[in-house]
């Protein structure tokens, strides 16, 4: 082990790298298995990534009234997952690119080792080092299983909005046409009793009064019990 304090700065940084590009691997497998977590229920979740999702589909679903390929909208959306200011695909990139320069960095330590004057074997530790760190970086990449992970929470995402989110907005706007139809009767049916109001005023007989009496009363209990029965549908 003396040669790695032969070049210390050379060895200090390939195991920096070597440790970075695993915990980058572990962390993004991390998140993915949170959002999947939260992806199961969708409903209820406050995660913000998701509940972005959630609103953007909605306000694509109201202005076009559906949407085509969900599929694809999902596919955007996981494609432009985040962790502060680095992408998914960033960090995944990165943790790549270190563990190449790890292997670069003991190269470059083995050189510098050789040009002092040591020999070949005693710059066998740079080797082994290389191996198991190759050997550690494919086993923890095989563990996390990125690519799997990706995947369950693009199936999870799917299901949510094609086979729950969609039927709900479909039946809120049923609800919506529903309650704007029965208003504008409403609406049009006590124009009625005012216009006997004003005949009344202008002299109109008793037995008059008393029907318009009877017919707003009529009115409002018709229009009570609906609003209830509405109330029943939207709310449960």
């Amino acid at each position: 082990m003396g040669i790695f304090l032969e070049h210390r700065v050379v060895s200090i940084c390939m195991f920096v790298f070597l440790f970075l590009s695993m915990f980058l691997r572990i962390i993004l497998g991390a998140l993915y298995n949170h959002l999947i977590k939260e992806a199961d229920s969708m409903a209820s979740t406050n995660n913000k990534l998701l509940k972005q999702c959630k609103n953007k589909y909605m306000n694509c679903c109201e202005m076009n009234q559906g949407m085509n390929n969900v599929t694809v909208y999902v596919d955007k959306f996981i494609q432009k997952l985040s962790f502060g200011p680095f992408s998914f695909r960033t960090i995944y990139y990165l943790s790549c690119q270190m563990i190449l320069i790890s292997v670069i960095l003991a190269g470059i330590g083995v050189c510098l080792a050789l040009m002092d004057g040591n020999s070949v074997q005693r710059t066998v530790p740079y080797y082994i080092v290389s191996f198991i760190g190759l050997y550690l970086y494919f086993t923890v990449s095989t563990a996390v299983d990125l690519k799997g992970r990706k995947n369950m929470l693009r199936i999870n995402l799917i299901d949510y909005l094609e086979n729950h989110l969609s039927q709900r907005l479909k039946f809120t706007g049923k609800d919506m046409e529903m309650l704007n139809s029965v208003r504008a009767e409403e609406g049009s049916a006590a124009a009625k009793p005012r216009k006997i109001e004003v005949m009344n005023l202008t002299g109109a007989k008793d037995g008059d009064t008393k029907e318009h009496t009877e017919t707003k009363i009529t009115q409002k209990a018709t229009w009570d019990e609906i609003e209830h029965l509405l109330k029943e549908i939207l709310i449960g």
